[in-house]
Formats: C-alpha cells, structure tokens, sequence
C-alpha cells in the first residue's frame, strides 16, 4: 500500500506513457457556472493530447479517497464558487489522493493548490471606465463583506481615484437574504442609496445584488438610469433581462477559465509548474443595457442632443437633424461633444448604431442585414465598416467568439 500511495503522489504519466492521462473533473453539471467552465475544459482537451476523462458531481464527492486510488489518476479538476464545509471537504479529500491538481474557483482561496479565478480587480475597474466614459461624477459601491466583492470594490475605486474621483463604498454584512426583500425602504440599503447626489453610477459586486441596487431605488422614487446608474457582474442572461430596466453586466469568462485550469493540469502532469499559484482570467467586454445607458451632461443643449440620438438608434441619423433638432449651432454640439466625451456628434452616433447592433446580435438570430436595418445603417457594408473599426472585428466574427464564450 505504501509503494502505491508513493506512486500517487507523482504524475501518472510517468508511470502509463502509452496511456492517456487519467483525469477526474468534478463540476456539479446543473450549474450554469460550472456548465460554462466544463465548456472551456472539452474546448482544451479536444485540442491536445486526449484524457481519460472521470466525471464527478461535487453533492456525492468528497468521501471516496479508496475509489480516486483505484482509478490511479493522474491529475484533477475541480471547481468551488465559495468557501465553507463543502470546500474543506473538497480540500481534504485532495490533499489525502495528492495527485495534481488545480481548482476554478471564484476567489483566492489560499488552498495550497494551483487556482484560476477571475481578475477582480480588472472587473471593477471595467466598470469604472464604463461609468466614467458615460460621463458620471459620483460613484458608489455596493455589495457584500466577501473577499470576492471587496476585491471588485478595490478595483473599482482604484481606478475611480486614478482619475481623480472618490466612491462611496456599502460593503453589507451577515446578510439573509430574506431580508434584502423585507426592509427596501428601512434598511441600511435604502438608507445608503438615500445619502447620493444625483446622478451617481453604482457598481454592484453582483447581479443579484445589483437587482437589489435597482429595486430599492424604485422604492425610493428614484429613475434608472437617471437618478442611478447601475451595473452588475456575471451578465447571468436571463436575470439581466428580466429586469426592468434590463441590467447592464460584466460577464466573467468563465469558459477561458476551464480552457486556462486544463492547460495549467496538463502542464502539471507533465512535471512543469507556473510561476504563480494564482491564476486570473480577464473579464469579457462589458455588456451594456439601460440600467446604465445614460450619457451624463450638464449643458442641456448638448443633453437634449445626446437624448435624441439615443431615442433613434434604431434608424439613419445625420449631424444636420440633430442640429434642427437641438436648435443649435454646429460649432456648440461640435464642442460640447467634445468637452463632454471626447469625441464628435457623428462619432457618437456610429457608437450608438454599434451598441444597438450588439445588442441584437447578442440578443437575437436575425441575420446581418436585418440588424444592419434596425440598428441604423444605411447598408450592411456601411455596418460591417463601421462595425469592424469600433470593436476590431467584424459583426459575424463577434457573434460567433461571443457565443462560444457562452
């Protein structure tokens, strides 16, 4: 039994080269998190060297230690969105196998283990420059105590203050989530939301608590995205949606993660470890919905010109009808855009065409001339120009790299 145990210790491979890697991958399949990262896991292995692959859920797991050593395998995955007892049982059953191992986990566990989580700090600081290229002066933060929300906080306010900007930062504590639903108007929430000019762009640590964030300030009579402006983190689709205002979110790139966990095992097994045991993934491109679609300007000439922009996105638009528009001069629009986004009035509108058109190419199946139509365009070539200069690639290329990240 010793010499057997000594022989775990080390990477199969050594031991069966005419043998693909023995790998078990524990992931709870009815989790759409863990959905995405066992998406990212396959993309990887059915590029390489295949695995003999062992498929676990985590709910009837962490006990069967004499059954990983029947298996002999050569290395593991495995996934935990928090702390708790279902991690340290996690952690014990992996340190009693003592195979190679890495863990896709949603914050710094300090496990010991090689661990890929998202870069918090790069999430919070997307939101900031989203919040600040629409124009907000006043931030604010709001989530729970838990590592993962206080690193976004960091980020956010990090980036905030390079700026030259302070936020005002709600981290809750012992939360019930029962609660959150019974005190809108009495808690400290409201309370909170109560003490910020207007208006103020909010991050949330989360979607749901960004949903929190949107219904308490309903309660209160505020207007979103006027009043508060508010973005999530996770872009959890159907949520975002439902919600009204539909939430603007952050989508984590949670398949690059798996893709990232099973380069980093396979590296393992073959005897090379990284320079860190901590591994970030960048976030994807932030999602932007009306919750925080809201160009901020002090000047109303210039706000009514943004506003109807903004209202006619869904068809051609030229400079000359939003100066008959805006009873302005061209020169005032041309500097006011200017002084307010760093950018032209013609510029503008080809990034509003451009977000409606993600919009639909996210949202829906309707092929490219129907989206170049109802997003502005006066051609499908006018919109895969437009399209491939403002995010650099083009429309159907973005669609199908913004579905396989799904």
């Amino acid at each position: 039994m010793k010499k057997r145990r000594k022989l775990l210790r080390r990477s199969g491979s050594k031991h069966r080269p005419n043998q693909n890697p023995g790998v078990a991958i524990y992931l709870s399949d009815e989790n759409c998190r863990e959905n995405q990262i066992f998406h990212g896991i396959v993309d990887y292995v059915n590029a390489h060297t295949p695995w003999t692959v062992y498929l676990y859920g985590q709910s009837d797991l962490w006990a069967d230690v004499a059954t990983a050593h029947k298996l002999r395998l050569d290395g593991i995955l495995t996934s935990a969105p928090a702390r708790g007892r279902d991690w340290n049982r996690q952690l014990k059953f992996l340190r009693a196998v003592r195979v190679p191992t890495v863990a896709i986990v949603a914050e710094p566990m300090n496990s010991g283990l090689i661990e890929v989580i998202p870069d918090d700090i790069a999430v919070g600081k997307l939101a900031a420059e989203h919040l600040l290229d629409k124009g907000f002066r006043n931030f604010g933060y709001y989530g729970g105590d838990m590592p993962y929300a206080r690193i976004r906080s960091d980020g956010f306010v990090a980036a905030l203050q390079a700026r030259g900007h302070e936020c005002s930062v709600h981290l809750r504590k012992d939360i019930r989530w029962g609660q959150l639903f019974r005190e809108w108007e009495a808690d400290s929430l409201g309370q909170w939301l109560s003490t910020l000019p207007h208006p103020t762009g909010i991050m949330a640590c989360s979607d749901l608590w960004a949903r929190h964030v949107v219904y308490a300030s309903q309660r209160l009579g505020l207007h979103i995205p006027e009043d508060i402006a508010v973005v999530g983190v996770d872009n959890r689709e159907a949520l975002c949606r439902i919600i009204n205002p539909k939430l603007s979110s952050i989508p984590l790139d949670l398949r690059k993660q798996g893709t990232k966990a099973a380069e980093l095992l396979d590296n393992l097994m073959r005897g090379h470890k990284p320079a860190n045991a901590t591994v970030k993934v960048p976030p994807l491109p932030l999602v932007v919905r009306h919750s925080s679609d809201f160009l901020v300007v002090d000047d109303p000439d210039i706000s009514t010109a943004v506003r109807y922009i903004r209202e006619n996105a869904f068809r051609p638009l030229t400079v000359d009808e939003i100066l008959e528009h805006a009873l302005i001069s061209r020169r005032k629009l041309e500097m006011g855009f200017k002084r307010n986004f760093g950018r032209s009035p013609q510029q503008e509108i080809w990034r509003v065409h451009v977000e409606r058109a993600k919009q639909l190419l996210r949202e829906t199946t309707m092929k490219m001339e129907r989206i170049s139509e109802l997003s502005g365009f006066v051609s499908r070539n006018h919109f895969s120009r437009v399209f491939h200069r403002a995010v650099g690639v083009p429309p159907q290329t973005w669609r199908n790299d913004l579905q396989l990240s799904q």
